[in-house]
């Protein structure tokens, strides 16, 4: 973000899932959630770079074990002093998420 690359794809990898503990992508939409500590000192005010509208659509797709994945168009990048991201518009965001994909799993 702080390059503002116009398509991402991130691919979210933790010990833990995210259906068991959303703070790691929750905070990039500045949504509050338990956390474990570990996963993100700043918190969802500080983290915050993206709408928190996007985030139940996102964490839906990503702890859906039939989906996995979620692609975002035209996302609105917030600025983000701390983390030193300037606001800009990415054209494709994909995050694939680390839980089980039944239909990946069946290709």
């Amino acid at each position: 973000l702080q390059h503002q690359k116009e398509n991402i794809i991130l691919f979210y990898n933790n010990n833990v899932p995210l259906s068991q503990i959303q703070s790691p992508i929750a905070y990039l939409f500045g949504v509050d959630t338990a956390t474990d500590s570990m996963n993100g000192l700043l918190g969802p005010s500080l983290s915050q770079v993206f709408p928190s509208v996007l985030y139940p659509e996102v964490i839906a797709n990503l702890t859906n074990p039939k989906v996995g994945i979620a692609h975002l168009r035209g996302i609105h990048v917030l600025p983000n002093r701390i983390m030193g991201v300037e606001p800009y518009i990415i054209g494709s965001f994909v995050v694939f998420s680390n839980a089980k994909n039944d239909n990946f799993v069946l290709e």
